[in-house]
């Protein structure tokens, strides 16, 4: 089972491969609005619903009864265009981010190459994968899962304190190792 991989961090797995969801080209073109867009204090969480991963579905509902753009959506986010999608992400200063197990998934570089800072799993803290990009998110626990306001205020807040700086550092931090 791997229900083991929600408590032990020492999980080993694929290799990460940054965002796919847009290029370096795209990035460029529309900088933009990663670098200018007004965003909102209301995280964005949006996860498609895996009916074999009770205990995921079940993080994104507990969340999702204080933050209503931290849900379940159906499977069809991929046919709207990319640039739709850009604008979605950049509308939102903090992003909730629950593996299906103790993956560090696409959305986790998709919040950082928007410039936003992705609240993941504590058990991710201190994974090799991320080393050099944890100082950029916030860690969450079973405890935030019940009461999210607080992790929450704090990737806001971090978000705010280190302005578009800190959003344009996420976003070349992605853009420079993960995207060719």
């Amino acid at each position: 089972s791997h229900d083991i991989t929600r408590f032990n961090n020492n999980s080993f797995g694929p290799v990460a491969c940054g965002t796919l969801q847009w290029t370096k080209e795209f990035a460029k073109k529309n900088i933009k609005l990663i670098k200018n867009t007004k965003r909102s204090d209301e995280p964005l969480g949006h996860h498609f619903e895996y009916s074999h991963f009770t205990y995921r579905n079940g993080c994104v509902r507990a969340v999702n009864r204080v933050y209503k753009e931290v849900a379940l959506v159906p499977p069809k986010y991929h046919e709207r265009p990319p640039i739709e999608r850009l604008k979605e992400w950049t509308h939102h200063k903090a992003h909730w981010i629950m593996p299906v197990f103790n993956d560090i998934p696409l959305r986790f570089f998709d919040a950082l190459f928007t410039g936003g800072i992705p609240i993941i799993p504590k058990t991710l803290q201190g994974n090799p994968i991320i080393q050099g990009l944890d100082d950029f998110c916030e860690f969450y626990t079973i405890q935030d899962l019940v009461e999210p306001e607080e992790i929450t205020n704090r990737a806001i807040a971090k978000f705010d304190k280190l302005g578009n700086k800190g959003t344009m550092a996420r976003h070349q931090a992605i853009l420079n190792a993960y995207l060719s």
